[in-house]
């Protein structure tokens, strides 16, 4: 018996051991410590210990000795007949690579390098002359590798037919992590086994597929011959490789050779340092040093497909290929094509493959951000599984190399998430600080991630996000011919069916909350009934299908972060007031919020790259929050608020960029949020009663703190509900807090709020609670006491101080009407008591200071909110084709009915004075949260007043309208009148236009644009066809 069962080699402070792998957790291995070697025998010594750093298993090997065309299925992509013997060819000791050391490849064995994921016999004592029975007595364990090869130089032209020289590279026979000893029964190793480029599976075989079985191959080499105990026996390699598919390895690729039953483990490489071989300068990445060559060279390798003109650079044919019309994602596909062509040619000249890294690079900026980006990209280390892993990375530089500025936004380890297109346009470089003119330094320098904010100290969680899988679990991939041939076992492909559901129309597809899947145009087959047990198949694509995928890269450049931190304070934070700015400071415990500021940050770079890169960011934070839910949860009270307030501003980062897939997380993971600030009893009402004029010292420094995270407790409530009111109104559901307007937590002053230091905070404070004089003359509140509809109760305004709480009371009464409208048995009595709360608000507040100083904004949503008092977005919705024809055909009454009553003309007289306010703005003033919604519902209104309602010329009847709202503001029916007329929905000055125009004006707020689509989408689809 094998006194080891998953052999490693360690090293703990300096020393290095053998150790039997009990667990691993992350980049921890939990090892039992072995003394001896594997060849003179070891013992177990209880010791564990626990480690980071693993080694190559061997600590050296006498020989590498390697088989080729081993494999029935590589034999026949080959077109190669099954030689007699097996075909044998070496490898010198030094290509041996452990599982974490760096290979360094040489330039000219680039162009053309490939990998060949191989099972491993290692031989534990010398062995000649042995028979087939007897040759596992012989063997000390198996291993994952990777024979990895330069084909450039195994060619028949450069080699004459010899394989010895192209694999021979220092580096290039990486192994581990683990050994696993044979079977003590004596039957042969049958396992899967799967080589994955980028996580994308090119080999995957089964080692019974091998012509010659390791008792044939032992027996074989040892005729005559001594194999040294230690010697590395690699079988061969299964079909797949990337010569046949003309897939070459390039920078940042990184390889996983896979056999279930040993082990998992990734590695990292990377290249020789990029060096000028005409001038002897030095570059940081590949396609520098291309560009420079060709310098030298005069080289044009990038010809136009129209004119046959060539160019130096990439980027120079794809803006000279908008002289001709072409599409930049035809072109992309176009050039992607040529680009392989200059590959080829390039790959005889020593920096050829320069040339193809420098293509990748270039094409991966203008490419569709749906395809992943796999340049430059570089893998953390996996979750151990019970398979053996021998993996490596191809990269241009240390992970830790430094970035220069004028990199800012390229990719430092392009995040592989799915990212639909924000913007019509190109990509924007980011070329200045166009929208900061002040001292940078001066003002912001406070927010900063400086010298002593180090990236890596952040959550390890951020670096390693899970993102989704690579198909759905519901739906498998579609059944290969081919592959149910090969295997018996493998049930039949199931013919091509279309589901049930009926297709979609062009509106729903275009609705901005439409998301689906990907069918596989498969239907689930009838079952049998020797079907109803899983099979070993079964099993193996469920395990497959389970496994994580670690989504990898770093983080983007510290100057990245500084920029995305500076333009969250100086745009998002007055409008979105919930981290005290004045005491913010990057640091490791912060990290989850740090990321969720700069996600939205980004938006405000004027960047589409910058704005992908903050949805990356956002895909991963997100990920990694689910990830460590149940350590959240474990941390401090303070680490948990850290959290909950990262998660609130990356909601609202969610909201705002507004993809359908996003608008669908958030609205999920919203009751996650509110189940967690329940948990931390945010909910509870916490009093901050201190006398603050008595503090001094320590004392104020203290209560100054103390206050700082009752006040951000409070504002965390009212984001949450902030969230809550936008997402019901967006997806047409109740509430989850049921929070009535006299439980709504009442903050501070945006002057306390921002208060630099204690002293100014307690300065502010004293003011704020010092009595004021009553002023005679000053206008009264007629509206002192309403009845509130959803408390049962009169229900008293407070005195409030801020405008993000008094837009939240808003947020708060429209949820309520919507709710109330589903369940009130007499919806026009409590319209009457909503539209009286309603009035009592603005009567309440339109004579303050923070009033005055909003007005506008909070006038776009006082109107917005009483529209919706007076029109059902959701059947609205439903008639104009959010849900398909048969919704269409079954609430079309409903909003004629709905045209032709005084209730739109309401809402119409309401949405022409939210355009007014919304168009009032400054163009310097950033757009609230809910700005969207607003006009959106303005939209939507004149699209079903004008498209439902009767066609008529005829001045309307303003007298007939009873508006008391209109009159308590001060503004006349008859002003308006002109546009509340019926129109027929298509002229060109019509004021939805005008409506969709200032939704595409919000360029920030990416979800506006998605609410213009929807808009315009109704004027897409032909009225006889949906109406």
């Amino acid at each position: 018996m094998a006194s080891f069962q998953r052999l490693v080699r360690f090293s703990v402070g300096g020393q290095v051991s053998y150790g039997d792998l009990a667990e691993s957790t992350g980049d921890e291995h939990t090892v039992e410590r072995l003394a001896g070697n594997p060849f003179d025998g070891l013992k177990r010594t209880g010791d564990i210990v626990k480690t980071s750093k693993l080694l190559c298993p061997l600590e050296s090997t006498p020989l590498i000795a390697c088989i080729g065309l081993n494999y029935k299925k590589h034999a026949q992509e080959a077109n190669l007949t099954v030689p007699t013997y097996p075909v044998v060819f070496t490898k010198p000791a030094d290509a041996l690579a452990g599982p974490n050391d760096v290979i360094r490849t040489h330039p000219d064995a680039r162009p053309m390098l490939d990998f060949e994921g191989e099972l491993a016999i290692i031989i534990g004592k010398d062995a000649k002359n042995v028979s087939e029975e007897d040759a596992l007595k012989y063997v000390l364990g198996y291993a994952a590798s990777n024979d990895v090869s330069a084909r450039n130089f195994q060619l028949p032209e450069a080699s004459g037919g010899q394989f010895c020289y192209a694999k021979s590279f220092d580096g290039f026979a990486p192994l581990g992590h683990t050994i696993v000893p044979p079977a003590e029964d004596g039957s042969p190793l049958e396992a899967r086994l799967t080589t994955k480029v980028n996580g994308a599976i090119k080999q995957d075989s089964n080692t019974n597929d091998m012509i010659w079985s390791v008792g044939q191959l032992i027996s074989h080499l040892s005729r005559g011959t001594t194999l040294r105990r230690g010697t590395v026996i690699m079988t061969g390699t299964p079909s797949g490789v990337g010569f046949f598919r003309k897939e070459f390895l390039q920078d940042g690729d990184v390889v996983e050779v896979e056999i279930e039953g040993v082990g998992k483990r990734r590695r990292k490489t990377t290249k020789e340092e990029r060096v000028c071989t005409i001038c002897s300068r030095s570059f940081n990445k590949a396609e520098h040093l291309a560009r420079h060559i060709r310098s030298h060279t005069k080289e044009k390798p990038y010809q136009c497909q129209v004119c046959k003109k060539v160019y130096t650079r990439q980027d120079t044919l794809l803006r000279h290929s908008k002289s001709h019309g072409v599409t930049e994602s035809s072109w992309a596909q176009g050039a992607g094509g040529e680009r392989r062509e200059t590959a080829s040619v390039s790959s005889q000249s020593p920096h050829g493959d320069v040339a193809a890294a420098e293509a990748a690079s270039i094409m991966a900026a203008f490419a569709s951000p749906h395809q992943p980006s796999f340049v430059s990209k570089q893998m953390e280390s996996s979750v151990m599984t019970p398979s053996n892993t021998c993996a490596f990375t191809v990269d241009d530089r240390p992970a830790n190399s430094a970035t220069s500025d004028d990199q800012i936004f390229s990719a430092q380890g392009t995040a592989t998430t799915d990212m639909s297109p924000l913007d019509e346009c190109t990509d924007q470089r980011f070329t200045g600080l166009t929208p900061f003119t002040e001292d940078l330094t001066s003002q912001w320098s406070s927010y900063f991630a400086g010298n002593e904010f180090d990236i890596a100290l952040l959550d390890p969680s951020l670096f390693t996000a899970l993102p989704e899988p690579h198909q759905p679990l519901g739906l498998p991939p579609e059944p290969s011919v081919a592959a149910s041939t090969a295997n018996p076992k493998s049930p039949a492909p199931t013919p091509h069916m279309q589901f049930a559901s009926p297709p979609k129309s062009l509106i729903q597809r275009k609705w901005h909350t439409f998301s689906e899947g990907p069918s596989s145009g498969y239907i689930t087959p009838d079952v049998n009934e020797d079907r109803r047990s899983v099979d070993e198949i079964c099993h193996r694509d469920l395990t497959e299908r389970l496994q994580p995928r670690l989504q990898t890269g770093s983080l983007p450049s510290t100057t990245f972060l500084n920029l995305c931190i500076q333009a969250y304070f100086a745009n998002f934070h007055p409008v979105f007031p919930i981290v005290h700015a004045p005491t913010f400071r990057p640091q490791k415990h912060n990290g989850l919020l740090v990321l969720s500021i700069c996600s939205i940050g980004s938006l405000f770079l004027g960047s589409s790259r910058a704005t992908s890169r903050g949805i990356s960011m956002f895909e991963r934070l997100h990920k990694s929050i689910l990830a460590s839910w149940d350590t959240c949860m474990a941390s401090s009270a303070h680490s948990n608020l850290l959290a909950l307030q990262a998660s609130a501003v990356g909601q609202t980062f969610g909201l705002l960029v507004g993809r359908p897939k996003d608008l669908t997380q958030v609205e999920m993971f919203h009751g996650c949020l509110v189940a967690w600030a329940r948990k931390l009893r945010l909910f509870d009402r916490d009093e901050f009663d201190v006398d603050v004029s008595q503090l001094k010292g320590r004392e104020l420094e203290s209560a100054w703190k103390e206050w700082i995270k009752c006040e951000i407790k409070r504002r965390i409530v009212l984001a949450i509900l902030l969230h809550d009111a936008e997402i019901s109104g967006l997806f047409h559901h109740d509430r989850l807090l049921r929070h009535s307007l006299d439980k709504i937590e009442h903050i501070s002053s945006e002057a306390a709020f921002e208060a630099k230091s204690a002293a100014a905070w307690r300065l502010v404070m004293m003011k704020e609670r010092a009595p004021q004089d009553l002023v005679d003359d000053a206008p009264q509140a007629t509206f002192a006491n309403c009845w509130s509809p959803d408390a049962g109760t009169f229900f008293t305004f407070p005195d409030v101080s801020s405008c993000f709480e008094l837009s939240i009371m808003l947020e708060v009464i429209g949820s309520l009407a919507c709710e109330s409208r589903r369940t009130a048995a007499s919806w026009s009595r409590t319209c009457t008591k909503f539209e009286d709360l309603l009035i009592g608000w603005y009567d309440k507040y339109q004579h303050t200071d923070i009033f005055k100083r909003e007005s506008s904004n909070l006038m776009v949503l006082w109107h917005s909110t009483f529209m919706l008092l007076h029109m059902d977005m959701d059947v609205l919705e439903c008639a104009c084709g959010r849900e398909g024809r048969p919704a269409v055909s079954r609430y079309s009454n409903d909003a004629r009915m709905w045209s032709r009553s005084a209730s739109a003309r309401r809402c119409i007289a309401h949405a022409t004075l939210v355009r007014r306010h919304f168009e009032d703005l400054p163009i310097g003033t950033e757009s609230p949260v809910y700005a969207p919604m607003c006009l959106y519902r303005c939209g939507m209104a004149w699209f079903c007043y004008t498209h439902f309602g009767v066609l008529s010329r005829q001045e309307l009847d303003v007298a007939g309208l009873d508006m008391p709202e209109l009159r308590t503001v001060g503004v006349s029916e008859k002003d308006i009148a002109d546009e509340m007329e019926p129109k027929d929905g298509r002229p060109a000055a019509s004021p939805l236009f005008r409506v969709i125009d200032l939704l595409q004006r919000m360029n920030h707020w990416k979800i506006a644009h998605s609410l213009a689509s929807t808009l315009l989408s109704l004027f897409e689809e032909e009225e006889d066809a949906l109406f």
